[in-house]
């Protein structure tokens, strides 16, 4: 694994989060974390985990 952030990446979340990504999950994992994730930076207020958008935008 590396270490350190990327600047854009998936935002770092819990261990119970990564699940959220379902069949993704492993893909998320392998990603360099970033500072801030295309979800936040796009549409924060928008996407939720309930809707499955923010999964979306930070893969």
């Amino acid at each position: 694994m590396t270490k350190g952030l990327s600047v854009i990446g998936p935002r770092p979340v819990t261990l119970e989060e990564t699940y959220e990504y379902g069949d993704a999950r492993e893909e998320v994992l392998a990603c360099k974390p970033g500072i801030t994730g295309w979800w936040a930076a796009t549409d924060r207020n928008d996407s939720t985990w309930e809707s499955g958008q923010r999964q979306a935008r930070e893969l």
